[in-house]
């Protein structure tokens, strides 16, 4: 529940904030108007309004002595504590400073108030008290003490000793403007007693003793420093935010470090100041504070600040510059600034080997303590050797490694790319000679097995057509297998022509085989083309196609004529590979002709597609039906599966359900020799011999003829079934455009 006392906070600080957003935007009426529009809490809200003014209102006036700005004359009535203000001395992150009188003691101090908006943030309030804390518990004689800590009006404050004279970031720019070609801004001189000196020796540039003097000078401010930051690290306090502008020099030449509220207290149990984050003015922070590695922040990172700050007083160029946040980040965490003596020739090696060691960017190449900082700088001025040594050769390339980071790593990673390459390549090279040795280990075996391998795959090759010619020459179902086997033959034949081509006479004995081979294949070729034809004998046919009399008479001897002059050229050459010749060929083509001049063109291909039917379902194995369906190897697998799981079975198949294959009566399988045994005789098969029928050429034969080219005879309604059966389980499995295809293959069906 809410008590009263908490909902009165809640509208002082409403009220403070609306009366904040009105000083923005100079539209704030006078305290005592506002104070009467919140007559409710008028008591608890005028200390908060009066310190809200003084900080808000007090602003940069007319140049003063020592640079001091006085307030407003309406802020400078009531103090603040046991301090009265009066000028302004500087703002700064943390607060503004201002030049007051301690009324107590009657002595001026630089008072530091927190402004009354940061004064609501409680982690900046707690930052602020550390800074107060830090300092106050710090005595050192060149670190500004502290005098008091308190709070009024709602304003919190601390004060310290009062330093007359300036920061070295003044220094820096009094000699930029010294030296020769620099521009001096004479409206507002330094005063320090010191800075004429050090001016007038920087400005002589010929002059080698003056700048010798200037920079013992520079050295000698720097050591003070490091001193004073070095007591700073023995009591757990790291500063954090060491730059010209929080080291103070005063009339005497001597420095003051000054400006804690970044401070990193070591017993500090809030954890404020260890958030991580890249902290204090980034020109100036280490690579590992602008970075925000916190686990690795300590003394070294406030040895790297002062090492900058000493390369700038030396060189009066910052080390790290570029435009923009994200760019100067960049150049703190990974850019290697250039060495002092590459900007200022006339810096000592020494003098440079102490600063590029204090500014190392890993904070393990640093020197390890203030304090070894410090006697290195005291070394140099007692031209003594100093600890600091010249960067070595492996040293500098890892620092050009750092700067150069792209390039390293993009050389680094062709380097690897080429180093695989080069394994890769060797492994290959390795694999090949193994394989070359391994093959010259096999080569003595390999010639003594190659003839005998030879030997046995021409033994094989010709075995393999011999059984083509005795085995398949019979079974007109099995054409197709047949031609598969010999192209196969022959393509073997000609393989081991390249393979023997250096043996004359094998050369030429496999020659005459190949052409053997080839000339069967040419013969199946053209009879494929002509078994169609001898459809013609059959009366159905005939009729189907509306053949007259005349045509069919003529067309019935000559195929009694082409079949007795194929039985006449088998019996003059009897026995396989040895008997065919051109002959055949030749007969095959002048009936193939022949037959072409009595039909019409529509009355071939009605002719062509009933020969197809009448072979169903082997039609679909068939080359041209492969051809011109475009079956894949897969469909032909499923078609084959499909004809040997339905088809019923023939009286010339293979043995079925274990009975013997039917025999000749010379012991062979298969018909007598002669001819394709495509079905038993028919009508116009009377049984006589060849030379009752043989007549002349085509058309003046004797008797009908009898034929063994295609179809068969009608078959029974049993078989015709399952042919059907078997030739609707292909047409499944084909594609539409497939089945469109074989429709018009096949035409209308033919009922015999």
């Amino acid at each position: 529940m809410t008590t009263k006392d908490e909902t009165e906070d809640d509208r002082v600080v409403s009220a403070v904030k609306d009366y904040m957003r009105l000083l923005d935007a100079d539209k704030a009426p006078p305290i005592d108007v506002y104070l009467a529009e919140h007559a409710e809490i008028a008591a608890e809200l005028r200390p908060s309004l009066e310190g809200l003014a003084l900080v808000h209102r007090a602003g940069p006036a007319p140049a003063k002595p020592l640079g001091v700005v006085s307030p407003d004359a309406e802020f400078t009535a009531k103090p603040i504590g046991d301090f009265q203000i009066v000028g302004e001395l500087g703002r700064g992150g943390m607060g503004v400073v201002y030049d007051a009188i301690q009324l107590s003691l009657g002595r001026r101090v630089a008072l530091k108030v927190l402004p009354f908006a940061s004064g609501l943030d409680e982690v900046r309030l707690q930052r602020f008290r550390n800074e107060a804390h830090a300092a106050a518990a710090l005595h050192h004689t060149n670190i500004v003490p502290v005098y008091a800590v308190g709070s009024d009006r709602g304003l919190h404050y601390y004060a310290m000793q009062l330093i007359e004279g300036h920061t070295l970031a003044d220094v820096i720019h009094e000699m930029r403007d010294a030296k020769p070609g620099g521009s001096r801004d004479t409206a507002q001189p330094l005063r320090s007693s010191t800075i004429p000196q050090l001016s007038a020796t920087f400005a002589s540039g010929d002059n080698q003793s003056g700048r010798r003097r200037y920079f013992e000078s520079a050295v000698r401010m720097t050591y003070e420093a490091a001193i004073a930051i070095q007591h700073a690290h023995q009591y757990g306090v790291i500063h954090r935010d060491i730059k010209p502008s929080n080291l103070l020099i005063d009339s005497a030449g001597k420095v003051w470090v000054t400006d804690f509220g970044l401070a990193q207290i070591e017993s500090d149990p809030s954890n404020l100041t260890r958030t991580g984050d890249p902290m204090g003015t980034l020109r100036y922070a280490s690579p590992e504070q602008a970075s925000g590695q916190r686990t690795i922040l300590d003394h070294r990172t406030d040895v790297y600040s002062l090492g900058v700050t000493l390369y700038e007083l030396l060189t009066l160029r910052p080390a790290i510059e570029g435009d923009g946040f994200r760019e100067l980040l960049n150049r703190v965490v990974e850019v290697e600034p250039p060495s002092p003596a590459s900007i200022a020739p006339d810096i000592p090696p020494e003098l440079d080997n102490i600063v590029r060691k204090s500014i190392a960017k890993l904070p393990a190449e640093r020197y390890a303590t203030m304090q070894e900082f410090a006697d290195d700088l005291q070394c140099w001025l007692d031209d003594k050797p100093i600890k600091a040594k010249p960067p070595t050769m492996l040293e500098r390339l890892t620092k050009w490694r750092r700067r150069n980071s792209g390039l390293v790593a993009a050389a680094v990673g062709m380097l690897v790319i080429a180093t695989l390459a080069l394994l890769i390549t060797t492994l290959m090279v390795w694999r090949e000679h193994r394989a070359t040795q391994q093959a010259l280990d096999r080569e003595t075996e390999q010639r003594r097995l190659a003839e005998q391998s030879f030997q046995q795959a021409r033994s094989a090759v010709d075995t393999f057509s011999d059984l083509s010619e005795s085995e398949l020459a019979y079974r007109g179902d099995l054409q197709d297998l047949r031609r598969s086997f010999l192209e196969t033959s022959l393509e073997f034949y000609r393989d081991f022509l390249d393979l023997r081509s250096d043996d004359p006479a094998l050369k030429s004995e496999l020659a005459a085989t190949s052409s053997r081979v080839e000339t069967m294949v040419q013969e199946l070729r053209v009879l494929e083309n002509v078994s169609p034809l001898m459809q013609l004998a059959d009366p159905a046919v005939q009729e189907e196609l509306s053949i007259d009399q005349t045509t069919a008479a003529n067309l019935e001897v000559a195929i009694a004529v082409l079949e007795s002059e194929r039985r006449s050229l088998l019996n003059q050459n009897p026995g396989g590979l040895s008997n065919e010749s051109a002959d055949m060929t030749l007969l095959f083509q002048e009936f193939d002709a022949f037959v072409s001049q009595q039909l019409s063109d529509a009355q071939l291909t009605r002719l062509r597609q009933i020969a197809r039917q009448r072979r169903l379902p082997f039609t679909f194995k068939t080359s041209e039906i492969v051809a011109a369906l475009e079956l894949t190897r897969q469909q032909r697998s499923e078609i084959n599966r499909i004809i040997e799981q339905t088809r019923p079975d023939r009286r010339d198949g293979p043995p079925r359900d274990g009975q013997p294959p039917r025999r000749r009566e010379d012991g062979r399988r298969g018909p007598p020799p002669g001819g394709f045994d495509f079905g038993p005789p028919n009508r116009f098969n009377k049984g006589q011999p060849p030379e009752d029928r043989r007549g002349d050429r085509f058309g003046r034969g004797k008797g009908p003829p009898m034929h063994d080219f295609g179809g068969g005879p009608p078959r029974d309604p049993a078989h015709q079934a399952a042919t059907e059966n078997t030739v609707n389980e292909i047409l499944k499995i084909l594609t539409p455009t497939q089945r469109q295809t074989w429709n018009m293959l096949v035409g209308k069906p033919f009922r015999q």
